[in-house]
């Protein structure tokens, strides 16, 4: 498995506190698999943006400067506006 549902994965299992304890490719596979379901529910919350991601979305899809990496600068404004929204 590799992409955004294992970076998740990983990044909750750091998160966790437990990585300390044992590494990512020490976890037995149903801990890791626990992490990737909890990965997956993550990022499906993702699928509809709000209104702040919306609006940071366009924002950023309009701007001239965004035009060479138009697709990643506005993913990237869009989930800045989701964690500022918090």
């Amino acid at each position: 498995m590799t992409g955004m549902v294992e970076r998740v994965a990983r990044e909750l299992h750091r998160n966790d506190g437990f990585e300390a304890l044992v590494e990512w490719n020490d976890l037995d596979e149903d801990s890791r698999q626990m992490y990737v379901f909890f990965a997956k529910v993550a990022i499906e919350a993702m699928k509809e943006p709000t209104t702040e991601m919306e609006i940071a979305g366009t924002e950023q899809w309009l701007c001239e400067a965004a035009m060479e990496d138009r697709a990643g600068v506005n993913y990237r404004a869009m989930i800045t506006a989701a964690l500022e929204g918090e």
